[in-house]
């Protein structure tokens, strides 16, 4: 069996015929089936595979992730006499790196000490892994006419802490950004993947680290099957370099090639087009029509609507009182309703603010800083007080952390008594504060 793409628009169950056919496969007991998903998805693919089963487990199927299948054959095949290094070691090692080279980097020097930002760099490593970008290439880069000054900066920077990351790696350590590639060398006949059919849902595209897996796996086994959302009735359009589905298109074509490369026998694919995700006309038509680039009247409309509001917190009020209505007068619940917007960053204040007004119970998923957690501020501002010697923004960074037990009105009175007399370092220490007070009274003076 060669590479066959399964193809269709969102909603035309392009997942559900893959669980369908590897239940089907693993009744006949013919192959073993693995489906690899992105990470984030694999513990919801196991439950929807598990319960379209019908039962309350599967024994020839499973789901796994890239990094998941990595895991899976180094266990059998080994990393060698490496050490592995996870996320914390990669952090500690690029600190040292950048406190061994602080004389010699010029663009980021100002923010090596910034909150955040050995994440970023290390964000920044992971990526030249993935799509295999060497320290030559960075300094091919850094070279190139017509680049301004910072630019030339940065990149030179990048290039003198990546060649140095990847020589600290080559003492004796191995990277988990290094798995895949790993992965692809690993991979052989001897791993009693013999007899199995993979599957490949939920990817946008892929890295060149997967591409080469993908490969690997082309080469050895049988690689069936790859859900792909794109409109088989918009072709012409997806080799246009900002048509909504380009990504998928390019690959598909670099899938497609890798097939001919290896001299697999091509399968004709699978086009799925009728919609069972949207339950009405207007909801299909909306995602049929959406990504054409000209005019196109929708024939009816009744369950979409446009409003235009004055300010981002008139359109927050004006959708808690639309639900509020839906709940109230046509029985919804609230977990049946869901607020979707593509710029959290700017709704999330007023949408907290709100909603908690309207007394709409709500889960926002955005993404916190472990730094902003309660108890985390609590635990910094505590070492804060001591190495610092009571600091003003320490002391109140802790009682505001809301695990003190002064209450909001008592830390506000402590706070203007505190800036009043300038309160600070050994004055903490004090058994009592008599800043204020007359000698002769107990009366306060203005």
């Amino acid at each position: 069996m060669g590479l066959r793409f399964i193809i269709g628009r969102a909603g035309t169950g392009k997942t559900h015929l893959c669980i369908e056919e590897i239940i089907h496969q693993s009744n006949t007991g013919a192959k073993r089936q693995i489906l690899i998903v992105p990470e984030q998805f694999t513990s919801q693919a196991e439950r929807d595979l598990i319960a379209a089963t019908g039962q309350n487990a599967i024994l020839t199927a499973e789901v796994l992730s890239f990094g998941r299948l990595a895991h899976r054959v180094f266990s059998k095949k080994g990393i060698g006499n490496r050490l592995p290094l996870g996320d914390i070691g990669k952090a500690m090692a690029l600190r040292k790196i950048l406190l061994a080279e602080k004389d010699n980097i010029s663009y980021f020097h100002s923010v090596l000490e910034q909150p955040g930002f050995i994440n970023q760099l290390g964000l920044t490593i992971s990526e030249f892994f993935q799509y295999r970008i060497s320290p030559e290439d960075t300094e091919t880069l850094a070279q190139a006419e017509g680049l301004s000054h910072a630019a030339r900066e940065k990149l030179t920077d990048l290039n003198r802490i990546y060649r140095s990351y990847l020589d600290f790696l080559r003492q004796e350590y191995i990277s988990a950004d290094e798995t895949l590639g790993l992965l692809a060398e690993r991979l052989d006949e001897s791993l009693g993947f013999a007899d199995t059919e993979f599957w490949l849902d939920g990817f946008y595209g892929f890295t060149p680290q997967e591409y080469s897996v993908i490969r690997r796996l082309l080469q050895l086994f049988h690689t069936p099957r790859d859900s792909r959302e794109l409109r088989p009735d918009a072709v012409h359009l997806l080799g246009q370099q900002f048509a909504p589905f380009y990504e998928p298109y390019l690959t598909k074509k670099k899938l497609l090639a890798l097939a001919e490369e290896l001299q697999l026998a091509p399968v004709p694919p699978t086009l799925l087009e009728k919609n069972f995700r949207a339950e009405t006309d207007a909801l299909r038509n909306l995602e049929q029509e959406y990504f054409h680039s000209f005019f196109r009247k929708a024939p009816l409309a009744e369950s979409v609507h446009v409003v235009a509001c004055p300010s981002l917190q008139e359109e927050i009020r004006f959708t808690a009182g639309k639900i509020l209505r839906l709940v109230r007068e046509e029985g919804l619940r609230f977990r049946q309703i869901a607020i979707v917007t593509n710029a959290m960053e700017a709704y999330e204040k007023s949408l907290r603010g709100i909603l908690e007004e309207y007394e709409i119970p709500c889960f926002i998923d955005a993404r916190r800083e472990t730094t902003a957690h309660p108890l985390v501020t609590l635990l910094t501002s505590l070492l804060d007080i001591l190495v610092y010697d009571f600091k003003y923004e320490a002391v109140f960074s802790y009682l505001k952390s809301g695990l003190s037990l002064l209450s909001t009105e008592e830390i506000d009175i402590l706070e203007n008594y505190v800036l009043a007399y300038g309160i600070k370092g050994w004055k903490w220490r004090q058994d009592t504060w008599d800043y204020g007070i007359q000698r002769e009274g107990a009366e306060a003076v203005d």
